[in-house]
């Protein structure tokens, strides 16, 4: 990847983190670290009060996301 590409990627994923927000409650829930949160506008929209731990959250690691885990349990792109 080039100079260019890398410098759009980071100034994409710095825009898309600076409209997220998170609720207090996202603090309890395993993803915590992996996820960027809600857009802003859908907060304003909807609230955050939903947001929080996954009730079904079996899996506290993130390799449970990598495509790799996801083709051996016949989840991923065919």
């Amino acid at each position: 990847m080039g100079w260019q590409a890398t410098k759009r990627d980071a100034i994409k994923r710095f825009l898309q983190h600076k409209n997220k927000v998170k609720s207090t409650a996202c603090a309890d829930c395993s993803y915590d670290h992996i996820c960027d949160g809600v857009w802003r506008e859908y907060a304003k929209w909807r609230g955050t009060d939903e947001l929080g731990r996954d009730p079904w959250d079996q899996d506290r690691d993130p390799k449970h996301f990598r495509p790799d885990s996801l083709n051996a349990r016949g989840l991923g792109p065919s």
